[in-house]
């Protein structure tokens, strides 16, 4: 007779972290008020009850996967800043890129000896 669990024929049927190789990313969000580019601080834009919220995720610490090691990765996230070097005849006003954490990700990384 044939099992009906899915998991008894296959026990891929209900993966883990460890089946994947995966790295845990603790995620968070961050809405902040100055960011410095090029040794500039710039004010972020906020509106009354409005605000931009940055999606940010992080490693946490110790972890390993089957496959390498846990290693943080970056991406640029665009935030509405003011400018009053902005030479735009709208408001002063501009978009910058901001280096921010994004996810952890499992890399098989070589290391010399």
């Amino acid at each position: 007779m044939r099992s009906s669990s899915r998991a008894a024929e296959n026990p891929y049927a209900t993966p883990t972290r460890a089946h994947y190789g995966c790295c845990e990313t603790e995620v968070r969000y961050a809405s902040p008020n100055i960011t410095t580019i090029n040794n500039r601080n710039y004010t972020v834009v906020h509106l009354k009850g409005m605000f931009q919220y940055i999606p940010t995720g992080r490693c946490k610490s110790g972890l390993t996967c089957s496959h390498g090691e846990c290693v943080q990765k970056f991406r640029a996230h665009w935030v509405l800043v003011y400018n009053s070097s902005a030479t735009l005849t709208g408001p002063p006003v501009s978009f910058v890129p901001i280096k921010v954490h994004s996810h952890c990700e499992c890399l098989n990384v070589g290391r010399g000896q």
